[in-house]
């Protein structure tokens, strides 16, 4: 898949997924071939809408997978990208658009969590053992750890690697990102916006295994886990994105349940213009944690909302935290009333 297709990076260190839409190869174009690949592609958009895989024993799911056609939107096929060292590639991208409403309301039936399509992207420092040695990875290696690349975009977790310029090779050494030494790579990875950094190192170790090691440091909150993985590289690199990708859904993806659980109230700042308030307003209606958003008044240059949840407050707080359109007032985001406060992005 190509990155563009699936993630919209914005300033403010966020990117915007593509939910509905999933790229895939076929071997030809024919009806026969079409139909399971709409089947596949749905599977793949309810995992990026959801955080994790779906159930396909659920009656709501196995009925959808079934007849996953009515639920395309639209279609087209495009010339598939040869890869790098091959001289022509044959078959196609199918490129599936599904119907968003109509997604949600499976997804709604079937009870998965929702995951929004704005999400923390993640500077991936990551220290890597082939059996030629340890080397760090760069944006400029992207074809040695594809597997990784590709995985994360199925699950919806927007990744970039560092540059390792002159600035950086100076900076930081690969027995440093080896070590985990999670502070100074946060602090380097400033330069990217990013919301979070994955720090890992991958090694081979005896009978065709690996070893899988990371740290995720994302909204002030650090996480590790390692692992050991049976197969090749790339099955080692696909479980690293599932696990990264399995963390960040754990924090972000909300259940949507049948009550609100419960009301709150958000003050956001700096609001001076009728266009400010809408966006404000369109921002607030596409948060998955939100149910309902009302204005109840308007202070000088601050709205006061009511907000009705469908998740915790602390699944709210987390979203807020890394919006391109709103930001942590100068007093902390809850009160000890329970109201959150914010202000509108410069």
């Amino acid at each position: 898949m190509a990155l563009a297709l699936l993630f919209t990076c914005d300033m403010a260190g966020a990117a915007t997924v593509d939910l509905y839409r999933d790229e895939l190869p076929v071997v030809d174009q024919s009806l026969a071939t079409r139909r399971p690949a709409f089947a596949l592609a749905l599977q793949h958009v309810l995992l990026r809408l959801s955080g994790s895989a779906p159930d396909l024993t659920s009656p709501p799911i196995a009925a959808a997978v079934q007849q996953a056609q009515r639920y395309v939107q639209r279609f087209e096929y495009r010339a598939v990208t040869p890869k790098q060292g091959e001289q022509d590639s044959t078959g196609s991208l199918l490129d599936v658009r599904f119907d968003p409403k109509a997604i949600d309301a499976l997804a709604q039936r079937a009870g998965l969590p929702a995951w929004s399509a704005q999400r923390p992207d993640l500077v991936v420092w990551l220290a890597l053992d082939d059996g030629q040695g340890r080397r760090l990875v760069s944006e400029s290696d992207r074809s040695l750890v594809h597997a990784f690349i590709d995985r994360a975009k199925l699950r919806g977790l927007p990744v970039l690697f560092p540059l390792l310029d002159l600035e950086e090779q100076q900076a930081i050494s690969v027995a440093e990102v080896w070590g985990g030494y999670t502070q100074r790579l946060i602090a380097l990875s400033r330069r990217y916006g990013a919301q979070g950094v994955l720090v890992g190192r991958i090694f081979p170790v005896p009978h065709g295994q690996w070893s899988v090691r990371w740290d995720l440091s994302e909204g002030g909150r650090p996480d590790y886990w390692s692992m050991i993985v049976r197969g090749d590289l790339d099955a080692a690199l696909e479980q690293a994105a599932d696990r990264a990708a399995d963390a960040m859904a754990q924090r972000y993806a909300v259940r949507e349940i049948n009550q609100p659980q419960g009301r709150y109230h958000l003050l956001v700042d700096g609001v001076t213009q009728l266009s400010e308030m809408s966006a404000v307003q369109a921002y607030l209606d596409g948060l998955s944690a939100v149910s309902n958003t009302m204005p109840v008044r308007l202070h000088g240059n601050t709205i006061e909302y009511a907000l009705d949840l469908t998740g915790s407050v602390e699944q709210l707080v987390n979203v807020l935290s890394f919006s391109d359109v709103l930001e942590p007032a100068d007093v902390a985001f809850v009160d000890m009333n329970g109201v959150l406060h914010a202000r509108l992005r410069p």
